[in-house]
């Protein structure tokens, strides 16, 4: 949640995330999304990484990409017209 409460519009997640996907390749694992939230001014312990990540990590592949992040940052909410 705290996560969530971090980024205020869509252009800053979209910002956040290109920053944070260091080798570029289209999904976060789990030290990507720690820089994601570490960008995001957010000092989250190692278990609330694991959880965000596993709460995010729809499709189980030890990825997050984009969509299952933006759907998690979302609420739910379909993409429409968001591309990173």
């Amino acid at each position: 949640r705290r996560l969530r409460l971090s980024i205020s519009t869509e252009e800053e997640m979209k910002k956040q995330w290109q920053m944070a996907d260091v080798d570029g390749n289209g999904s976060l694992d789990i030290k990507e999304l720690s820089i994601f939230a570490s960008n995001a001014g957010l000092n989250m312990t190692r278990n609330e990484i694991a959880a965000a990540f596993d709460a995010m990590d729809r499709n189980f592949d030890e990825k997050v990409q984009f969509e299952e992040f933006h759907l998690w940052w979302t609420g739910g909410e379909s993409m429409t017209s968001v591309t990173v």
